[in-house]
């Protein structure tokens, strides 16, 4: 693939991998043990190592704006590291190591054993890493040994494929790591809200889901109940057990009978959330008080019931365990999706009554939330709008310039009348980010915007329609440079307008906007339908599924079919059915999901019967529960309860990955 950065860069970076620092030695397999870059070298096994300067590279800040850098290395070379250790006892192993385009796979072992799993440090900016957790461990004083082995390298690295850098060994005890909790979540809550956070890396942490699945890969998710448990509990239901540190992200029922609504037995059953092993409850409430907007913690339109489902998105963190429960067993169908982290540093523990500044940060979501479609709700500073005005014949490309990075696209708008909007459906939109060789968002522009199949006006947190036009606000950073193309097969006369703001020099952890197209026209027997396939690391940020089919019964049932993530080999989420993937539920049940309604986050903007055929479309936005994934993911869903039933599917999987 091309390089991703400037011609200019391209030059800086070649003449820093010759030389490294200027007049700083190159440190060979002979010349060990010695201090490289603050970090003492015991032994390597190939290539070498020196300091390299680092303030070339504007996105990201080094500890002491350098780094040791390991060059001429080939898969199976070892680089063996100090690792003085003061105090006995338990200690925590963090890394903060360097990505870039041509940076390798690395394998960490601590005095011969392996500590966390294989990390890919290819990226398309040149940029640190988060500190990067390898455990903690039971140390005795003196000096031990971290040892680096080079696995091998990412299919896109390009030149030496090979490089590696660090830039500092944290260790502190488990009890300093852990630290003193913060006084609230505020942190959690702001991830509502601040969407420049949904590009952010997140190596080490796992997305979950807890739900009432059928086991045997049958249909029965709900309807019986033999799966709304892990267990009964002096007569309670759990329905969830975590451990370690993590967020509860989302929350969602639907009413347990077809025609009765309500949730539960309908008897205003408690829902108790305890964290840290504490033996009272952090949160003691009716459940369907939880999405009622009745509760100062649980406000609307962060919680809400409409479509057949009721939806949480209010975070519940723990530091130290979590497990929920509800009274009695009269639990159908439901799902809790969760985030586990790799340590408690900086991790807030849920707690009522709120404090003033959550308060103040559920009020800000709050009023995000609620005004959708609108760039002023984020505050946005130092945005600069690039605008063009399209007149474009058949056929013909416009090609849009962004400005020089690096920078975040904080929204794309579309604007036109009516008939001019009606013309840009099945028009091409492109995106391309830092000179890469393929585009990363290639899409029709009515997936682009969510606009398929002519959908009466709604607004979403990310995409919509206002009185103006279209609109996406997904966050998307680039480093040096972005061009949109549009291209469309019939006369287009719009405006294209684009806001992009600075960005953050530190946020070196910043991923790049991916969006994928897929369609199966109709779906296969048998064969799951693929909304994104990926090897490699990165994020899942959100699903648009349009689908239209005929049945006897002048009915959708292949919304009957489960969503399913796989995440490094491993089944993560395992659905209950189509409709409630997107927050809904019950479909075709007069007062459920039986016409076209959206939230903020999630919803079926079309929802009709067309002559013979019936159509839905669907969208589910990822914000607070990206779905993480180090080697692989596989999301996919069933058409129908024994996945047979056949339907024309098309999708947009909106995702964030280092490269660009």
């Amino acid at each position: 693939m091309r390089c991703v950065v400037s011609s200019l860069m391209c030059l800086a970076w070649i003449a820093l991998c010759v030389a490294g620092r200027a007049g700083e030695p190159q440190i060979g397999p002979a010349e060990a043990p010695t201090v490289v870059s603050g970090i003492r070298v015991l032994r390597i096994s190939g290539g070498a190592v020196s300091t390299q300067d680092m303030t070339a590279f504007p996105l990201g800040k080094w500890h002491h704006n350098d780094h040791l850098w390991w060059t001429g290395a080939s898969p199976g070379a070892a680089l063996e590291l100090a690792l003085p250790v003061q105090r006995p006892g338990r200690q925590q192993l963090r890394v903060v190591l360097t990505r870039a385009a041509d940076y390798g796979v690395v394998q960490f072992e601590l005095d011969d054993r392996k500590v966390g799993g294989q990390i890919d440090l290819y990226s398309g900016l040149v940029a640190p890493t988060v500190a990067i957790p390898l455990g903690i461990h039971d140390l005795a004083p003196g000096e031990h040994k971290l040892t680096v082995t080079m696995v091998g390298s990412n299919e896109k690295a390009a030149g030496q494929k090979h490089l590696f850098g660090i830039d500092r060994i944290l260790l502190t005890t488990a009890a300093d790591a852990a630290g003193e909790p913060p006084a609230d979540s505020v942190s959690c809550i702001e991830d509502l809200y601040r969407l420049e956070r949904l590009p952010r890396l997140r190596p080490g942490v796992r997305t979950r889901m807890f739900s009432s699945y059928d086991r045997t890969g049958g249909n029965n998710d709900g309807f019986g109940g033999t799966y709304s448990k892990l267990w009964i509990e002096d007569g309670n239901s759990v329905l969830a057990r975590m451990e370690g540190a993590g967020c509860i992200q989302r929350i969602w029922f639907t009413h347990s009978e077809y025609g009765t609504p309500g949730l539960l037995n309908l008897k205003q059953e408690h829902l108790r959330v305890y964290v840290d092993g504490q033996a009272e409850p952090a949160l003691d409430v009716p459940l369907e008080d939880v999405f009622s907007g009745t509760l100062a913690h649980f406000p609307k339109p962060l919680v809400g019931e409409g479509q057949g489902g009721y939806y949480c998105y209010v975070p519940i963190p723990y530091r130290n365990g979590c497990t929920v429960l509800v009274e009695g067993t009269g639990v159908r169908f439901y799902q809790i999706t969760y985030r586990e982290f790799p340590s408690a540093e900086g991790e807030a523990s849920f707690r009522m009554p709120l404090s003033a500044a959550e308060k103040e940060a559920l009020q800000t979501a709050v009023g995000v939330w609620t005004k959708l479609g609108d760039p002023a709700a984020f505050g946005l500073r130092d945005a600069e709008e690039t605008i063009r005005e399209l007149d474009l014949p058949p056929g013909q490309t416009k090609v849009v310039a962004l400005p020089a990075g690096p920078r975040m696209v904080r929204g794309v708008f579309l604007e036109a009348k009516p008939e001019g909007l009606r013309a840009a459906v099945g028009a091409k939109l492109r995106i391309c980010w830092d000179q890469a060789g393929a585009a990363a968002v290639d899409l029709p522009a009515e997936f682009f915007f969510g606009q398929a199949l002519d959908p009466p006006p709604y607004r979403s947190l990310l995409v919509g329609a206002t009185d103006q036009g279209w609109y996406n606000v997904m966050p998307m950073p680039y480093g040096r440079g972005a061009t949109v193309d549009l291209t469309s097969d019939r006369p287009l006369r719009a405006r294209l307008r684009i806001v992009t703001v600075p960005c953050d020099q530190k946020a070196g952890d910043l991923g790049y906007f991916h969006a994928v197209y897929h369609e199966e026209l109709p779906t296969e027997p048998d064969r799951y339908y693929q909304f994104l396939r990926r090897t490699g690391s990165g994020h899942y940020a959100g699903t648009y599924l349009v689908t239209s089919g005929t049945t006897d019964r002048k009915l959708p049932l292949w919304l009957e079919g489960d969503d399913r993530f796989t995440v490094d080999g491993d089944l993560v989420v395992h659905g209950t059915g189509s409709e409630d993937y997107f927050n809904c539920g019950w479909y075709a049940v007069e007062g459920r999901l039986n016409g076209p309604g959206s939230q903020p986050q999630h919803g079926f903007p079309v929802y009709r019967l067309q002559g013979e055929q019936n159509q839905a479309v669907a969208f589910r936005w990822h914000v607070t529960d990206p779905v993480h994934y180090a080697e692989s993911l596989l999301a996919e869903i069933e058409h129908g309860a024994d996945n047979k039933l056949p339907a024309d599917y098309r999708s947009a999987a909106f995702f964030y990955e280092p490269s660009p």
